[in-house]
């Protein structure tokens, strides 16, 4: 093949990525500086770089003794009002969708406050612990930190992980945040089904609710508090009982988590890693032992809640508890973190 066609395939090659590389850099610019304009103390988007501001505002007023990190369960599964209640001030820094491969953005976050927290809860899915998950909300601080801290990839193994951030037509960022941000400016219209909930379920919201999400496929209804709680009202589980057999640990996700517990260790944060709640009607079989043995942390700071037992009522769909859960889940944490020094 001719030496010329060669070298204009790279240069067209390396003219694409750099294309997608700098439209990828222009739409987040963008979107942080409407996160400045519009996150504040008691307001915030659903996704990790306006949560984390919300977050720092928040933290400079209360001196949070607890933050939980993570996905929509980390959110919506906790809430602040049964840790007030036991004296611990809780902020649930979740944001729906987030992998293992989001949290070092957040507990670098975390790490950076001016004033700290005693405990970090690590939410994790159990399932990601057995395999590497793609990066879903990717900033600049991710991928250097998970391309540093995980070496022998393959380059396409590589890029996958990282897909997330080159392709600029996916679900994020373009698309989520058109989602937010329309729900921010043209405001929701579902306090109507909200109040529906509040009297069918007779439970009052315990934070000041400025925002409702509605499934488009269901009534599903999250309720966005202030404060950085979420609050799920809908009850249709729906899987058909299962047992999902769990045998070898993905190295890069034990490697990966471990060098995040080290970072908070080293900060004089007592790192707990939450093995979140899976899913209705299914049975998780794995190795507890195993995962204590492999984590770099005091067995004790592992808490396992995955086959934890919820009536079929308490479930909001197959994933997610709701608002009936909320506060039995959140004394079952509570009462191993009163064991952790």
């Amino acid at each position: 093949m001719n030496f010329y066609i060669l070298t204009s395939k790279k240069i067209i090659l390396t003219f694409i990525l750099f294309s997608m590389l700098s439209l990828s850099t222009i739409t987040y610019l963008i979107f942080d500086f409407a996160d400045k304009i519009y996150t504040d103390d008691g307001y915030f988007t659903l996704h990790k770089f306006s949560k984390s501001k919300h977050f720092s505002k928040q933290n400079n007023k209360n001196n949070f003794d607890i933050v939980s990190i993570g996905s929509s369960k980390a959110q919506n599964h906790l809430t602040s009002k049964v840790f007030k209640k036991n004296g611990y001030s809780l902020y649930t820094f979740g944001v729906p969708a987030t992998s293992l491969m989001d949290l070092p953005y957040m507990v670098n976050k975390i790490i950076k406050a001016k004033s700290k927290p005693k405990f970090v809860i690590l939410s994790i899915s159990i399932v990601q612990l057995y395999s590497l998950p793609k990066i879903k909300y990717p900033s600049f601080y991710d991928l250097i930190y998970v391309n540093s801290n995980l070496k022998n990839l393959s380059i396409g193994h590589r890029l996958k992980l990282n897909s997330r951030f080159y392709n600029i037509y996916d679900f994020i960022p373009i698309r989520k945040y058109a989602e937010e941000y329309n729900k921010v400016y043209f405001k929701d219209k579902n306090y109507n089904l909200l109040n529906k909930y509040i009297s069918e379920y007779n439970i009052n919201p315990d934070c000041e609710i400025f925002m409702n999400h509605k499934s488009p496929n269901s009534n599903r209804l999250l309720s966005v508090c202030s404060n950085g709680n979420g609050m799920l009202w809908y009850n249709n589980p729906t899987k058909k009982s299962k047992t999902k057999n769990l045998n070898r640990l993905d190295p890069l996700s034990i490697k990966l988590l471990n060098s995040l517990l080290t970072d908070l260790s080293v900060e004089n944060i007592t790192p707990i890693v939450l093995l979140e709640i899976g899913v209705y009607n299914t049975k998780y079989v794995f190795d507890i032992k195993m995962i204590k043995n492999a984590l770099t942390i005091n067995k004790n700071n592992i808490i396992d809640t995955v086959n934890i037992k919820f009536s079929k009522d308490k479930w909001a769909d197959n994933g997610h508890i709701n608002v009936k859960a909320i506060d039995e889940y959140s004394g079952h944490i509570l009462s191993y973190i009163y064991n952790i020094k």
